[in-house]
């Protein structure tokens, strides 16, 4: 009998009469390189299913519907699934949700979806090493200390009380390379991390030419920025962290919690009669053809020249809300981009004006309950018109203390675009007005 059989069968023993099941079967290929050398090759293979449990029960006269989940392994004999469901069943007792419907066979319905390639997670894991180290051929001073790549086949079904019996096929390449540079009297280190749904060679060896530049002029430099106000620009995935601040507030959840204040057919970025920069073109990107609830996924525009066009969530919110189930997305894609990267960094217009790029931060945060943004700066550059020309120099320390809702109607980007697992759209973006603690001038 199958796992997801033998689920349901110990779910009916048990009289639980909803619940969802979600089977990820999993393999994988993973290499861990020191420099150029392989170190490791490992294989895996897991299967586990996460089952949810629904209760419905009153409280104070009104009608609830309480959730808690169990994981349910392959080895696992009945009496232990039984027991594992039992408990979980006792604890959606406590969960105190008001009622909502869950997703049946229309909201899981065929969708449309780009035909799934198939790979080869060993041969594919090796081809992303070699486009990784092949960033080295440009014979600078940094060099790749260490990598590991992972490639990964999921195959997922979904299936619960309401009819859903849906399954289709996701890949992962993530990884992560340490790049290395001893320079200057400084021995500096920078951590990469990157993460595609399908094999992107140029793209990773794009990514680690960045970061090996990036580690070089580190090492280069000494000083932190002068404590003030700047234009800041961000690249690669500093924007999309940027930006999942507007895919974060307009989810049902935080709209329904009163978090977000969003509601369609608003402007997002602020006051609409104030606005300098570029009005926002956003797309949910449908990364997998359903939802982890079964519902039928689908590219949709979120907003348009900054007017939000879709609220997103999964089947409770939706019901909450009174709007159709998109299920939850995490990719989203911006089509904006108006000025080259050079042109971007250049827009000084006078001796007084200042670009800082920070190339890469300690730890870069997006907060999106509040919409302050930052994180300790690594490596920046700051652009200065002196004498009539543009001027750069390296810094490194100090940090960038922004809020979104105050840079939102200066944002500019780039034409040049990048692309991860979560993100595609304009590889910069710029920004006026933004604090930087650094070091005080007197």
């Amino acid at each position: 009998m199958k796992a997801i059989e033998r689920i349901q069968a110990e779910l009916q023993k048990n009289g639980i009469e909803y619940y969802k099941i979600y089977e990820d079967r999993k393999q994988s290929a993973e290499l861990f390189y020191i420099k150029k050398d392989i170190d490791i090759v490992r294989r895996t293979s897991v299967t586990d299913c996460t089952v949810t449990v629904y209760r419905d029960f009153e409280s104070g006269g009104v009608k609830m519907r309480g959730s808690a989940a169990a994981v349910i392994y392959p080895d696992m004999s009945a009496e232990e699934i039984s027991t594992a469901l039992q408990k979980a069943y006792y604890a959606a007792s406590f969960v105190k949700n008001k009622f909502y419907e869950l997703p049946g066979v229309e909201a899981g319905a065929p969708g449309e979806s780009a035909s799934q390639e198939t790979y080869d997670l060993t041969v594919e894991a090796f081809k992303m090493g070699e486009a990784l180290f092949r960033a080295e051929d440009t014979g600078g001073r940094s060099f790749l200390n260490s990598a590991e790549i992972f490639a990964e086949q999921h195959v997922l079904r979904v299936v619960n009380s309401e009819g859903i019996d849906v399954n289709y096929v996701r890949y992962s390449f993530n990884g992560e390379f340490v790049t290395q540079c001893i320079s200057n009297g400084q021995d500096v280190e920078l951590h990469t991390q990157f993460a595609y749904r399908a094999p992107e060679y140029d793209q990773l060896m794009a990514k680690a030419r960045a970061a090996l530049l990036n580690t070089e002029d580190r090492a280069e430099a000494f000083d932190p920025p002068a404590a003030g106000k700047y234009a800041v620009m961000l690249s690669g995935t500093h924007v999309a962290t940027l930006l999942d601040y507007y895919m974060t507030r307009t989810q049902g959840g935080m709209i329904y919690a009163g978090y977000s204040s969003y509601q369609k057919g608003c402007f997002i970025q602020g006051n609409e009669t104030d606005f300098k920069g570029e009005k926002l073109n956003l797309s949910l990107k449908a990364t997998v053809p359903y939802s982890a609830e079964g519902i039928r996924m689908q590219d949709r525009v979120l907003t348009e020249h900054g007017i939000l066009k879709t609220i997103h969530c999964g089947a409770r919110y939706a019901y909450y809300l009174g709007i159709e189930p998109t299920g939850d997305y995490s990719a989203l894609e911006c089509q904006n981009g108006t000025m080259s990267v050079e042109a971007v960094q250049n827009a000084v217009d006078s001796e007084n004006d200042s670009v800082l790029y920070v190339a890469a931060f300690s730890d870069f945060q997006m907060d999106a309950f509040s919409g302050q943004f930052g994180g300790e700066i690594r490596l920046a550059y700051l652009y200065q018109k002196v004498n009539g020309k543009i001027q750069v120099r390296k810094l490194t320390g100090g940090s960038v203390n922004g809020s979104i809702l105050d840079a939102q109607n200066t944002m500019v980007f780039s034409k040049e675009r990048y692309k991860d697992n979560t993100y595609e759209g304009p590889y910069a973006v710029r920004f006026d007005n933004i604090s930087v603690a650094g070091c005080d001038i007197k």
